[in-house]
């Protein structure tokens, strides 16, 4: 793991673009064209001692999830609503139904999770392994720089009692019906980032595409 220590209309079509983009994140070539990658950043305020530290991982993992969200995205394949993303609390959803219209209206935005679960990030993963916090996404962002495209997406969380941050993850909630049911998209695990009352840490997803 390479772990190294540094110093909502608009979420809406953020997120969209995650998805429809990231498509290459499952399985990215090994050439320069279409070359995606995901980075953790995690920026801690210690309040007892003044400073900030900034944490970088690379790699984090993507869920089936993701893939489904994707798929489903992908809009006049009969049978597209029988793939069904598994939601926050373990059931099986449908974003769709078979037919050509919504089971119910798909309205994404954006939460990101911490946590302090220590798990294998896995594929099959619908949740954190042990939520503390999540907070919707607070800033987002879109630069571009002749084909490579950065899209980033951030939370600040504040403590009021210790713990020792290890996990964080991607939440894309939607609302069906009168519904709304979150899904996991991303998550990893990380060497502990031990925060107190006062700290402050804000955690950012920056999703490299087309890096050449």
């Amino acid at each position: 793991m390479n772990w190294e220590k540094i110093e909502r209309i608009g979420i809406e079509i953020c997120i969209i673009a995650l998805i429809i983009l990231g498509c290459l994140a499952l399985n990215p070539p090994r050439s320069n064209e279409g070359l995606m990658d995901v980075i953790l950043t995690i920026r801690h305020y210690d309040a007892e001692t003044g400073t900030t530290h900034t944490y970088v991982k690379t790699g984090d993992l993507l869920t089936k999830n993701f893939a489904i969200i994707l798929v489903n995205c992908f809009r006049g394949a009969e049978g597209v609503g029988t793939l069904r993303p598994t939601d926050t609390n373990g059931n099986l959803r449908y974003l769709y139904d078979d037919y050509d219209y919504y089971v119910g209206v798909f309205s994404p935005c954006a939460r990101i999770a911490i946590g302090t679960g220590t798990g294998s990030p896995s594929p099959s993963d619908y949740k954190l392994q042990n939520k503390i916090a999540q907070k919707y996404i607070g800033s987002h962002g879109l630069s571009k720089s002749g084909t490579a495209l950065n899209i980033t997406v951030s939370a600040t969380f504040t403590f009021d009692s210790s713990y020792s941050i290890t996990e964080a993850g991607l939440i894309i909630e939607c609302l069906q019906d009168t519904s709304a049911y979150s899904y996991l998209i991303a998550r990893d695990v990380f060497p502990a980032v031990e925060v107190s009352s006062g700290d402050v840490l804000t955690v950012t997803y920056t999703f490299k595409l087309n890096q050449g």
